[in-house]
């Protein structure tokens, strides 16, 4: 396959863990404070089997506390991220996600001294603008529902704090993780140290907060095997989307590959009309004909700023 069919590849599988992360939300882990101490547990255990499927391998410690310090990023972005999967839709989830080349841009710019061209700044304006009528919409929480959801702040807010952390770590590590992937063994060696520091930030959260610690002790010993099974397998997607990821990033532009992969914007709306109708009690989208009209609008909004912006 080509650069353009494995980061289609990616949007697909992201638009996937999103709607992973909401079923395991909504059905499996009712607290998304705890899921987060679940998570790392896994992160754990994968980061071990990658770790010795590659012989062992080890780099640098500047290197290796650099890349688990960037795997920490996601377990502190989840902190905020799964309370926002488990307040609203994720198609809204999903539009505000795109906030996130915004915040590497203003990084790029505060740490690797790089400029803003006035067409950037028109694409910045776009996303923010998207991320703003997406957090104002008034949506019905069901299918049957006469009343209508206020706009949703909170969700901006926590929405904003998880692509902050995601773009710091973005933008302090892209280069590391660029100069030391060259095969698929040294991608699994990267890869095993984000996910030691994927545990490593669910620890410290389990040590220091105890909202997430009380979360966690309460349902540790409820959890079922089907819990484990979905948690496992949205996980094991994750990875997987990595490698895929990794794979159109040596074989394409990063600049294309990253807007390929916002395409999954568009992809959640239609995840977003299947689901609702097969699982609603699960999936409360608003599929009315203004919402979805209104969700494409700015959907392709933000794609332009998004291609604008890269």
């Amino acid at each position: 396959m080509g650069w353009f069919a494995y980061a289609l590849l990616a949007a697909l599988l992201m638009t996937c863990i999103n709607f992973g992360d909401k079923f395991v939300v909504e059905s499996q882990v009712p607290n998304p404070l705890a899921l987060i101490i679940f998570l790392s547990q896994f992160n754990l255990i994968i980061g071990v089997i990658l770790w010795v499927l590659t012989g062992f391998a080890t780099i640098p410690l500047s290197q290796g506390s650099w890349l688990i310090l960037a795997g920490m990023a996601p377990a502190f972005a989840g902190f905020f991220y799964f309370q926002a999967v488990s307040k609203a839709e994720i198609t809204r989830i999903v539009l505000l996600s795109q906030l996130l080349p915004l915040f590497t841009l203003v990084f790029s710019m505060m740490f690797l001294r790089e400029t803003i061209t006035v067409v950037q700044s028109i694409g910045f304006a776009l996303i923010l603008v998207a991320a703003l009528a997406v957090t104002l919409q008034r949506t019905k929480p069901n299918i049957d529902s006469l009343e209508a959801v206020e706009p949703m702040w909170h969700v901006l807010g926590l929405m904003l704090m998880t692509n902050i952390i995601y773009a710091g770590a973005l933008v302090l590590s892209d280069s590391l993780v660029e100069a030391l992937v060259t095969d698929f063994r040294s991608l699994m060696m990267v890869t095993a140290y984000t996910s030691f520091g994927y545990w490593c930030g669910g620890m410290l959260l389990f040590v220091f907060v105890p909202r997430v610690r009380r979360a966690f002790l309460k349902l540790q010993k409820t959890t079922g095997l089907k819990a484990i099974a979905a948690l496992s397998g949205v996980e094991s997607i994750f990875v997987l989307r990595q490698f895929v990821v990794y794979m159109a990033l040596t074989l394409g532009p990063v600049s294309l590959v990253s807007v390929v992969g916002s395409l999954n914007v568009f992809f959640a709306i239609i995840f977003g009309i299947v689901l609702t109708l097969w699982q609603p009690h699960i999936f409360k989208e608003d599929i009315s004909r203004s919402s979805l009209i209104t969700k494409f609008v700015w959907a392709a909004v933000a794609f332009v700023g998004i291609i604008l912006v890269r």
